[in-house]
């Protein structure tokens, strides 16, 4: 076995080792006073609050852009089906997503659902389990895998509603691609995917029931889809390439205005 000398030196690595004092930081003269004092942009105010938590640091929220041109699709031309954006992993929940649509299809048949994602090699279970999904119900859940940009963009503006299944998603850019397609967006009630769709209560859901219960409120409810289509559309400027690099430029103007980064 190891001398005493040496446990006791194993021992306090180890005790290193699981502490947030990481060798790295002593390594490369890493210090959370510097990095406090720097400018830390963030993706979203959810993102900012646990780097506050993690760190005690304060951060800027820029929220990431949507490449790209979404063109108008008048809403009379839209077909009433959803989509639903990501990579073809367990952490998006394809499965819960199709399962709700059942359910809202059970009272409005018009409603389908296009899936477009890519496939990963780390979960490719799910995406047998999703394939196999969605062969058990061809007629309505269409399965797009590694699609163009172009042909995204297409499907996404060519439909009313979009929906997203990851929890406490840091900021969510699948949601912000659908808004700015057009889609009313319905979304877990955590993460920074809220700020996206403007904390609006009506789109945000806990549990499936609840996502079947406020989809087919709004469905049913001409004059609530509306007002949810003028408000959302109102938010399409905030994630496009423009408010991204305007938004940048603000923020490095006035950080190096307020002189703080040079002590």
């Amino acid at each position: 076995g190891l001398e005493p000398q040496h446990r006791s030196g194993m021992n306090w690595l180890i005790s290193l080792l699981k502490t947030r004092i990481r060798p790295w930081r002593i390594i490369s003269g890493f210090s959370f006073d510097r990095m406090r004092r720097n400018k830390t942009l963030t993706n979203s105010e959810w993102t900012r609050s646990k780097i506050h938590e993690v760190y005690g640091a304060d951060a800027t929220t820029v929220y990431p852009p949507v490449p790209g041109d979404f063109p108008e699709v008048p809403w009379e031309e839209k077909e009433i089906g959803f989509v639903c954006i990501g990579r073809l992993s367990s952490e998006k929940r394809y499965e819960e997503i199709i399962d709700i649509l059942m359910a809202v299809r059970s009272h409005v048949p018009e409603v389908h659902l296009h899936i477009i994602g890519s496939v990963v090699e780390y979960d490719h279970e799910c995406y047998e389990r999703v394939r196999k999904k969605v062969e058990a119900n061809d007629d309505w859940v269409f399965l797009h895998e590694d699609v163009s940009r172009e042909e995204l963009t297409d499907i996404v503006c060519r439909h009313r509603y979009g929906i997203h299944g990851l929890v406490n998603e840091h900021f969510g850019i699948a949601v912000a691609e659908m808004l700015r397609g057009g889609c009313i967006v319905f979304v877990p009630d955590s993460g920074g995917q809220v700020e996206i769709v403007g904390n609006e209560e009506r789109l945000l859901y806990h549990t499936a029931e609840e996502a079947v219960k406020k989809i087919l409120l709004i469905l049913n409810q001409p004059q609530e889809e509306t007002e949810l289509r003028d408000y959302l559309s109102l938010r399409k400027d905030l994630f496009t390439t423009e408010r991204f690099v305007q938004r940048t430029q603000e923020v490095v103007r006035e950080f190096l205005a307020d002189g703080d980064w040079t002590r």
